[in-house]
């Protein structure tokens, strides 16, 4: 059996958690927004990581999903006024708990690497 580094730990927790905060948001999409294009489903949700650590998660996604979740209110370009209310629909994913389910395992996996680097 074959140990990994934290360095792929950390990896592969990212990816399950970029994956499933992905899915989530496209459910919350679709279930808010009926008539919402498909476009708005090509929101992607990636890892990045920097020195061997999971740095950020990255949400990708197409300028009228960010519209439709902050709305707008103004004149477009052809000299018609819209109002749009916020639809939130990115706000849903707090309910999911993905992200303190990646503090949780991201924490037991440095605190680990600090325990393994303590001398007594």
């Amino acid at each position: 059996m074959k140990l990994k580094t934290n360095t792929q730990l950390e990896r592969a927790i990212g990816k399950k958690h970029a994956s499933h905060l992905q899915s989530a948001i496209r459910h919350t999409i679709q279930r808010e927004s009926k008539s919402f294009s498909r476009l708005a489903l090509q929101t992607k949700v990636t890892h990045k990581m920097k020195n061997g650590r999971l740095q950020r998660l990255v949400l990708e996604s197409p300028k009228h999903s960010f519209v439709h979740h902050y709305g707008f209110e103004g004149v477009r370009s052809n000299s018609r006024y819209l109002n749009l209310k916020d639809r939130n629909h990115l706000g849903g994913v707090r309910s999911t708990y993905v992200l303190n389910g990646l503090a949780k395992e991201i924490g037991s996996v440095r605190a680990d690497e600090v325990l393994a680097q303590i001398n007594f």
